[in-house]
């Protein structure tokens, strides 16, 4: 019954050795989880682009209403030169006209451009308005499931305590031989070191036990001929 009680023993063990690996698993989960929020630093990224190009936008537009408003006083004085009178010189006069032709030509252009900075503003202020509301909501977001997440893990970091503990308890009276093969089994068989026995199957490797390989477990520790895992019949 000793040999039988270690297998038993070993399988109770694993069970909390599986128990805690998943417990850990979920624990580095959360924890890469609470790192970054992909979805928050990208709407972030993409608002701090928006605004830095709308500062942009409106900082030109500020120029080409400055540029225009220089251009303008600038007409104005030509054109009060040339319908005051006081120019006599008619070539002096067809220069005025000219210069009033072509600085009426820079005002469309300047106007049109100016036209279409204030288009880019407003699309752009409109751009950030949605994104700043999608960034608030996501944050606002990220900060529950923060807690939630905080939460989780403050579990698992007290039922992996406890865990440790038992298998601490568990492990002292199993024979160190025995505890020594269960840990080379473990690392090579991806934790799963002890297999159950149903139905005079291994359910490690599937494999249909021979009579007296299944006859030895009942009553010692045995591995299996196929897979080599602990056997234990439950």
């Amino acid at each position: 019954m000793g040999r039988m009680n270690e297998t038993r023993q070993l399988y109770q063990l694993q069970e909390i050795d599986l128990e805690t690996e998943e417990k850990r698993q979920r624990l580095r989960e959360i924890e890469e989880q609470m790192a970054e929020n992909v979805a928050l630093t990208a709407a972030q990224e993409n608002l701090a682009q928006e605004k830095e190009l709308l500062a942009q936008r409106q900082k030109e537009l500020r120029f080409a209403e400055w540029e225009l408003d220089d251009l303008q006083a600038k007409m104005a004085q030509t054109e009060k030169r040339l319908y005051g009178g006081s120019v006599r010189s008619p070539r002096e006069l067809t220069r005025l006209e000219e210069e009033v032709g072509h600085s009426k030509a820079q005002k469309r252009a300047r106007e049109d451009n100016i036209i279409e900075l204030m288009e880019d503003v407003e699309r752009l202020q409109k751009a950030v308005d949605e994104h700043s509301s999608e960034v608030e909501t996501l944050s606002r977001e990220w900060q529950v499931l923060l807690e939630q997440l905080g939460t989780e893990a403050k579990e698992l970091r007290k039922a992996l305590a406890n865990l440790e503990a038992r298998r601490i308890e568990m492990a002292k009276p199993i024979p160190p031989a025995a505890l020594q093969l269960y840990d080379i089994l473990k690392e090579a068989k991806q934790g799963r070191a002890v297999a159950r026995v149903e139905r005079g199957m291994c359910q490690g490797c599937r494999i249909t036990l021979p009579t007296m390989e299944l006859q030895r477990a009942r009553s010692s520790l045995v591995q299996c001929s196929s897979c080599d895992r602990i056997l234990y019949v439950g």
